[in-house]
């Protein structure tokens, strides 16, 4: 069966590839797209809105942002492949409302007093952090029409798209300025023993969500591990646990499973911006801010396709994220 999902990505990533070897310039990006695939093409029609005023190399060699239809098809694919989809989508910097504490309801013997509750609620605004991703390709690979090239390119632009995502959401580090809270900060770890099945039930005893929109999240090694005639549904490529699923990530922290109510953590994101650039000259390196060589794109023949994403997230429901750590099962 065709995934939609997965076909508007390819179709996105195409248009962006054409958009990267034509040199952010966007007329002569669709005229490539319509001859390899048609005047109507997907590809061709993601880039029409961007085509009314040419993406020239601006902003420090960074050309201008791509249509909000590209966007939003790597939106969704984005939320497909990475555990922040799973995470409730709301509004960003918008008032958001949890329940702490919800209202009761008790049978009541005729004549007699009727109990009251009150609701309990908490609530923050979510006012998105400036992720940034940055894929370095050859002109060679832009221009190429080969499947094979294709394919290495669509992976490595969702891998940029997903990981810097997914890597902040499953970690315990304390929120900054620039980047939200981990979802396992403040959190109290179950220490893994050598019993995975007493481990896992002891996580959902103590589970403080709703198991009815909870999911499991593990790297592909712990969810591996878990593999067995009990349990044949688990595996490197996600599954399914105790019937609730079970989400591999290769972002999880090492020897950890978490069990997440999705339901009970906000997720806002704004969107994409994606812009291209051919005559920059960047620091190749994790850490742009210490001293390092810089690399002239033109000089080396390189083009640099960076994502932006404007995100946040909070646990709005007291409760809804636990975790094992320390698993060697």
């Amino acid at each position: 069966m065709r995934n939609y999902q997965d076909d508007q990505f390819k179709s996105a990533a195409r248009a962006i590839k054409a958009l990267a070897a034509n040199g952010g310039h966007a007329m002569p990006a669709i005229r490539e797209l319509e001859h390899r695939y048609g005047d109507k093409s997907a590809e061709a029609l993601f880039l029409e809105k961007a085509a009314v005023s040419p993406a020239l190399t601006t902003s420090a060699g960074w050309a201008g942002n791509l249509s909000e239809t590209v966007g939003n098809a790597l939106f969704d694919s984005a939320k497909e492949a990475g555990i922040h989809g799973q995470l409730t989508q709301v509004p960003a910097n918008t008032k958001l409302n949890g329940i702490a504490t919800g209202a009761a309801a008790a049978f009541v013997a005729e004549g007699s007093p009727v109990p009251i509750t009150s609701l309990t609620v908490s609530g923050d605004e979510l006012p998105t952090k400036r992720v940034v991703a940055t894929l370095v390709i050859t002109k060679e690979l832009a221009r190429l029409s080969d499947p094979r090239a294709e394919a290495v390119f669509e992976r490595e632009l969702r891998t940029a798209i997903v990981n810097a995502i997914d890597g902040a959401v499953l970690s315990a580090d304390a929120a900054t300025a620039d980047t939200p809270a981990g979802l396992f900060n403040g959190v109290t770890p179950h220490t893994a023993t050598a019993g995975e099945t007493a481990d896992i039930r002891e996580l959902v005893d103590d589970f403080g969500g709703d198991l009815t929109t909870a999911f499991f999240a593990g790297s592909p090694k712990v969810l591996a591990s878990l593999n067995s005639d009990a349990r044949p549904l688990v595996g490197i490529r996600n599954g399914e646990l105790l019937n609730a699923p079970a989400l591999a990530s290769r972002n999880a922290p090492a020897g950890t499973l978490a069990l997440i109510d999705g339901a009970g953590v906000a997720y806002a994101d704004e969107g994409f911006e994606v812009s291209i650039a051919s005559n920059a000259s960047v620091i190749m390196s994790d850490g742009p801010s210490s001293p390092g060589q810089q690399v002239s794109f033109f000089q080396a023949g390189l083009i640099g396709i960076r994502i932006t994403r404007h995100v946040d997230w909070a646990t709005v429901r007291p409760g809804s994220v636990a975790f094992i750590s320390g698993a060697a099962w």
